[in-house]
Formats: structure tokens, C-alpha cells, sequence
């Protein structure tokens, strides 16, 4: 076995064992699980592979604390790995890292300072974390991991974590974190996490990752264990019964589809690829599996009298968080300085929105420039070579698209997500150059 794969088996049972130490209560067997993580992920840094692990636990964030009212681990895993990595860097920043951060600093001080506000662990972590996080994703210039791993990794937690909280949320010590919302004949469930919208958040983004991968790989064994890992993120989307899922999914496969007929040559992984596609899509629409789930979305769309009914009433919320910015000055420019205060009873429910309404427009300005830069030394355009625009949209709608109904500024995933995409448009600019080196004519000798 390799060592990605020993780590992935650790990772899985690790993560199995955590359930079962939140079932029996123990809270030295859950400290001990705990423990276990923080060496595991120290390791993979120190060995240039984190971000798989980290991806892998992505799904199983809310359940890595002691309780659920304490500090989750993942977050702290997240810090201890920028240490790390800034460690085995030398302490060597960009310009850009400080200068964010610092920049950003300032301005949500101040906001706070004005308001009163206190300094909080998230406030200190984010701050943290802009200025850190660019270096983590220098790992990847070790060559030890490629994107079809990240994404199988990411899948993988997914799958396994919607399986324990769907089968395992009877048992009390684990049924505290687990949040099912029922109304009616509508179920939602959303794995570990409380809202079943960013739980479909990270399954359209492996969702998109998945499917980006089929297109370019050319192992056979990799693609039947995708295209596996695809049905069964499906299935876990359908239990969450977000609209916005179902949405970006069709969209997800439109680009998918568009990106297979314009695959040159390839004609029998073509043909093969329709015909799973096809085969999926029949046993989707008539098994028993699927029947009550697509049941509960037809029931979910009916609804939808108005542009409030259809968003669930995410218009009227960001129409109150418009008001409320045009009314007060400081707010707009300034921001509420990364402090958690809603207006009503529910957050913006949009990540462009949110950073305007915490960080203001001065922030906003920043925070986006640092996300340009953080792209920037992605590789350009390999002469004689492209990458096909519906490839690179799969990876990025499948991440960014759930942005625009769900709040990810305070979450992990506004960083994690952002590496994964840099990562994957890496990876297809890497396989691009390694295509042009092969179709590159050999020189011609003067002799």
C-alpha cells in the first residue's frame, strides 16, 4: 500500500473511531481521537501532503471538539498547519500576505474600537490565516499528491460522514450533532454540519472536482472509483434536499457534458462515459433509493408562488442587508469588523454580501485583491496549449456557485476551498504543459 493510501485508511478509521468515542460518551477516549488527529495532521505537513487530510476532515469538522459547545479541532489543525509550513519556509512572506492582513487589521479594529466590540478567537484566527494560508499551498510544488487524490480524499470524508450521521443518529452521545430538519413530507439532513446548505456546499465542490477529473483521466481504475465516488455524492446531495444543490449540480453536468464532446479523439471512453451516464440516470430515476428523495425536492420546488418563496426568503434578507448598509455609513465603508451580529434573525446567506456588511467596502476591496494575488501564480497560458473553459468552470462553480447563498466568510471552507480550486487549475495546466512536451516535434540535428 502506498503511503497516500495508509494515510487514507488511517484517516478513515480515525475519524470511525471518533464516532464510536462520542457514542460511548468517553470524553478521555474523544481527547485521545483528538490527539491522535493533531500528530496526524503535524505528520502530513512535515510531509508536504496536509491538504488531502485536511479536505478529508473538512466534512467531519463539527464533530472534532470535545463537545459541542467547544472550539472545534479542525480549526485549531488549520493553524498548526500555516505554523508549521511558515516554519519549513523560514518565516519567508509574500508582500501581499502581510500587507492584507495588516491592512485588514487596521480596519476592523477600528470598526470594533467605534462599536465597542471585543477580540475573538475567530477574529484572531482569520486574520491569522490571511496572512498564512498563501504559504500552504507551496506544498504543492512537492509533486507528492495530485488533484485526482485531493478530490478523492474530499469525497470520500463526505460520503462516509453523511453514512455515519444518517445511520449512527440514534445513538444520543453523536445525535448532538446532528441537526434533521423535518417538515410536512420534507426531510433534511446535512451530515454533521447544522445547515444543510453548506453541507451541500462541499459536495458540489467535490461534485465539480469529481467531474473535472473524469474528463482528464486517462487510468481506467481511476475512473471507475470516480465515477462511483460521483453516484454516491449524488445520493448524499439528495439528502439534503437543497435546492441550490439541485441547481448547481444540473449545471455542474451541463458543463460536464459540454466538456466530454469536445474531448478530441477518445471516441470508446466517450461512447463508455455516455452510456454510464445513462445507466446512473435511469437507476436514479426509478430505484427505491432515490424515489422518496426526488419525492421531497418536487416538493421543495412547488413552492415557489414568488422570487422569496423560490429562495426561501434569501431576497428578503439580503434586501434587509442592503437597507441596513445604505443607512449606516460606517457599516459600509468600515464593516461590523469580523464580529458576529446578524440583523434580524438570520445572516446575509450570500459571501459577497457578508464581506461587505463585516469587513465594509474598504475591507471587501482588500480581502478580494488578496484572493486575485493568491490565484496569481497559478500558471499562465502554455504556448500551443488550452485549457477548455468548461473544464476549469466545472472546478470553480462547483466551489464558489453555493457562495452566493450560504455565509462562508467564517468558516474554514473560504480558505480550503479557495486551495482547492488553485489546485485544480494546476493540476489540468500541469497535465496541459506535460501534453505539449510529448506533441512537442523532436529537434532537428545540424549534423
Amino acid at each position: 500500500m502506498t503511503e497516500t493510501g495508509k494515510r487514507s485508511l488511517l484517516s478513515a478509521l480515525l475519524s470511525l473511531m471518533l464516532c464510536l468515542a462520542h457514542i460511548r460518551g468517553s470524553t478521555l477516549m474523544v481527547l485521545a481521537c483528538l490527539a491522535a488527529f493533531m500528530l496526524l495532521i503535524a505528520h502530513a505537513c512535515i510531509s508536504d501532503v496536509s491538504f488531502p487530510i485536511l479536505l478529508y476532515f473538512l466534512p467531519w469538522s463539527p464533530i472534532l471538539r470535545s463537545d459541542p459547545h467547544s472550539f472545534s479541532f479542525y480549526t485549531f489543525a488549520i493553524v498548526l498547519v500555516c505554523g508549521i509550513s511558515i516554519f519549513k519556509k523560514r518565516f519567508r512572506f509574500k508582500r501581499y500576505h502581510i500587507a492584507a492582513a495588516l491592512v485588514l487589521a487596521v480596519l476592523t479594529l477600528f470598526s470594533k474600537l467605534l462599536d465597542g466590540t471585543s477580540l475573538t478567537f475567530d477574529y484572531v484566527a482569520f486574520l491569522m490565516l490571511v496572512m498564512v494560508f498563501p504559504v500552504v499551498k507551496e506544498e504543492w510544488k512537492q509533486e507528492k499528491y495530485d488533484f485526482y487524490q485531493a478530490v478523492a480524499a474530499f469525497s470520500v470524508g463526505i460520503i462516509l460522514a453523511a453514512l455515519c450521521a444518517l445511520f449512527l443518529a440514534s445513538y444520543h452521545g453523536l445525535a448532538q450533532f446532528i441537526r434533521i430538519d423535518a417538515w410536512l413530507t420534507v426531510i433534511r439532513r446535512s451530515g454533521f454540519y447544522g445547515d444543510a446548505n453548506f453541507y451541500a456546499a462541499q459536495i458540489t465542490a467535490a461534485l465539480g472536482g469529481g467531474l473535472v477529473c473524469l474528463l482528464r483521466e486517462k487510468k481506467g481504475a481511476r475512473s471507475v472509483f470516480l465515477f462511483i465516488l460521483q453516484v454516491l455524492l449524488l445520493y448524499c446531495g439528495f439528502l439534503s434536499a437543497s435546492k441550490s444543490f439541485v441547481l448547481i449540480s444540473v449545471l455542474l453536468l451541463l458543463l460536464w457534458i459540454v466538456g466530454l464532446f469536445r474531448l478530441q479523439g477518445r471516441s470508446a471512453f466517450k461512447l463508455l462515459l455516455i452510456l454510464a451516464a445513462v445507466v446512473v440516470t435511469v437507476f436514479i430515476a426509478t430505484s427505491e433509493m432515490f424515489r422518496e428523495l426526488i419525492q421531497v425536492f418536487v416538493t421543495r420546488f412547488s413552492f415557489r408562488a414568488n422570487i422569496s418563496d423560490f429562495t426561501t426568503g434569501r431576497t428578503d434578507v439580503w434586501k434587509d442587508y442592503i437597507q441596513e448598509l445604505l443607512r449606516n455609513w460606517k457599516t459600509l465603508f468600515l464593516g461590523e469588523g469580523y464580529t458576529k451580529v446578524i440583523i434580524g434573525e438570520k445572516y446575509t446567506h450570500n459571501t459577497l454580501l457578508q464581506m461587505v456588511f463585516q469587513l465594509g467596502l474598504l475591507g471587501t476591496l482588500v480581502l478580494l485583491v488578496w484572493m486575485g494575488c493568491f490565484f496569481m501564480d497559478a500558471p499562465k497560458k502554455i504556448k500551443g496549449t488550452k485549457i477548455p473553459l468548461s473544464h476549469r468552470l466545472l472546478v470553480v462553480v462547483g466551489a464558489f456557485a453555493p457562495w452566493l447563498a450560504i455565509d462562508a466568510l467564517f468558516f474554514d471552507d473560504f480558505f480550503l476551498l479557495q486551495m482547492y480550486v488553485y489546485l485544480g487549475l494546476r493540476w489540468m495546466y500541469g497535465q496541459q504543459e506535460q501534453q505539449a512536451i510529448q506533441d512537442r516535434p523532436p529537434e532537428q540535428s545540424d549534423l
